[in-house]
């Protein structure tokens, strides 16, 4: 969807590197299969009147097979290779807010060039990692606030790493262990057959840039020290 995946996508993209920045192993990444940019026999639907529902996709030569919890969208199932028209049908329904197909999205590749993450400036400690903060004047800004658990921030990405604390990879580049000791993430999966446990990295760092605590000499110091976390896997 347009909405969604506009949400989606942009929770794909760093925009402040506050956490370390330290030496990580390569990864080897299999380029995305090609499906042809979406579900052969999918479209994705919002309704105006939720009643009428499965009686506009009966017209259409479609059923329902899920409502998407939360988004309020319509998974409708279609002929093969009619996903095209069925869209065209539905977008000049009066009962229908939007309609499109169900999109493939894949995560982008993060080059592996040994100065794409160098450090910002030096100490005679080496990196001085969580630069950005002060050039943000972050510090300044705590001064005011802290953040608020009332506060609920939902990080739509790769889901969190919500196992073993003491798990080599994530305490210090992200912070895993200043989220699940601080306010308990709210954990949603989008992903068929998973839960919302983090198995790329990603989400779990985007998460401890937004909410990791601090003042607790472990890990890292998120933007916002008290907020709720909201963690949606959409991507495995």
């Amino acid at each position: 969807m347009r909405r969604v995946g506009f949400i989606l996508c942009a929770s794909l993209v760093v925009v402040v590197a506050a956490a370390g920045v330290g030496a990580q192993p390569a990864q080897k990444v299999r380029p995305p299969e090609d499906k042809g940019g979406h579900v052969a026999d999918e479209v994705l639907v919002a309704f105006r009147d939720k009643d009428h529902a499965h009686a506009v996709a009966r017209a259409v030569g479609a059923r329902v097979g899920r409502v998407l919890e939360g988004l309020g969208v319509y998974v409708l199932k279609v002929p093969a290779g009619s996903v095209e028209g069925t869209v065209r049908a539905l977008t000049h329904n009066p009962m229908v807010e939007y309609a499109e197909p169900n999109g493939y999205l894949h995560a982008f590749v993060t080059p592996d060039d040994p100065y794409l993450s160098s450090c910002y400036t030096t100490s005679h400690d080496g990196c001085v990692i969580q630069w950005s903060w002060a050039t943000v004047n972050a510090y300044g800004a705590w001064d005011v606030t802290t953040g608020s658990a009332s506060v609920r921030v939902a990080v739509v990405d790769t889901g969190i790493d919500v196992g073993d604390p003491n798990y080599p990879y994530f305490p210090d580049l992200t912070g895993h262990e200043d989220i699940v000791s601080c306010q308990s993430p709210i954990i949603k999966s989008f992903v068929s057959g998973e839960s919302g446990d983090d198995d790329n990295g990603h989400g779990t760092h985007v998460a401890g840039i937004i909410g990791a605590c601090a003042n607790n000499s472990r890990g890292v110091a998120g933007a916002n020290w008290s907020v709720q976390l909201m963690v949606v896997k959409v991507l495995d």
